[in-house]
């Protein structure tokens, strides 16, 4: 008998007996302090908290899942946190954060508040996840201010709208030195009737740094005399954007309040003005 003609064979039938394993069963929850089961929730111990089935809440104010405790981690392994069934007048936010140190949410679906995560302090993290049908803003977060210290990683932030409370609508809002990367930001429509502004990312108060780069925004939509804007620095300074990919219907495609942030290596498409005050320093690229 060939041994070596055979084993293939063998290995395959061995193969085809093994107990099937869904995607999710590959997430390990070993590391977990904690578990997410119902909402609202406060988190008050250091640790990684985990979700681990779809969560749902009605509540239209407050915070579906606040952290009152610094060096905490919130990974939702991919499942939903949903807070839509408030309407489109909910002041809800979906994970909450005030002052705190080293909070990170990752691996997170939230939709259906009036701001998706709300991390103030400095030294967050947030990578991984889908923030979509929020109603005001996806994400709004702060760093240090003397240095880049929170991190806003491939992220999704999509169909931000819809909210009968504000006017203007926010994809991304980044207080003080918050570096961002490689993120998505598509669908940011102000309110119908309110003479909103819409922005895909918001920076403001960068006064020591940040960089935000290979990031696409798309699909601006503001109202009456409101205006669109790829990116926005308000009051921000030493803010480096490099490689970013905005595209949309709009009034300026990047826009600095003052000239001492750069712009390099950017593709603009069908703004009116590409690029107006900052420093354009080289390789930006516009199709009006």
């Amino acid at each position: 008998m060939n041994i070596r003609f055979h084993l293939p064979i063998l290995l395959l039938a061995a193969l085809a007996f093994a107990p099937a394993q869904s995607a999710r069963a590959a997430d390990s929850y070993d590391a977990c302090t904690g578990t997410i089961a119902s909402l609202p929730a406060t988190i008050a111990t250091q640790g990684i908290w985990c979700v681990k089935q779809d969560l749902a809440t009605s509540i239209t104010s407050g915070n579906a899942i606040t952290i009152n405790t610094n060096n905490v981690t919130i990974d939702c392994n991919h499942f939903h946190v949903d807070g839509s069934s408030a309407g489109t007048g909910t002041t809800a936010i979906g994970i909450y954060a005030s002052s705190r140190t080293k909070v990170t949410v990752r691996r997170c679906s939230i939709g259906g508040f009036y701001v998706g995560v709300k991390l103030t302090g400095n030294a967050h993290v947030v990578v991984g996840n889908a923030l979509v049908g929020n109603t005001q803003s996806g994400l709004v977060i702060e760093g240090a201010i003397a240095k880049s210290d929170s991190q806003v990683e491939d992220n999704r932030v999509l169909d931000t709208g819809g909210s009968t409370v504000a006017a203007s609508v926010y994809g991304i809002y980044a207080h003080q030195a918050v570096d961002l990367t490689g993120n998505t930001v598509s669908g940011v429509t102000a309110r119908t009737g309110g003479n909103g502004s819409a922005y895909g990312i918001y920076t403001t108060g960068t006064t020591h740094g940040a960089t935000l780069r290979n990031n696409r925004v798309t699909d601006l939509h503001k109202d009456g005399t409101g205006h669109a804007y790829g990116i926005y620095n308000d009051t921000s300074t030493h803010v480096i954007m490099r490689g970013n990919d905005i595209s949309s219907t709009g009034d300026i495609g990047i826009y600095c309040t003052t000239g001492l942030s750069a712009a390099r290596d950017n593709v603009i498409h069908d703004f009116t003005t590409a690029i107006s005050n900052c420093d354009d320093v080289a390789g930006n690229f516009h199709t009006p």
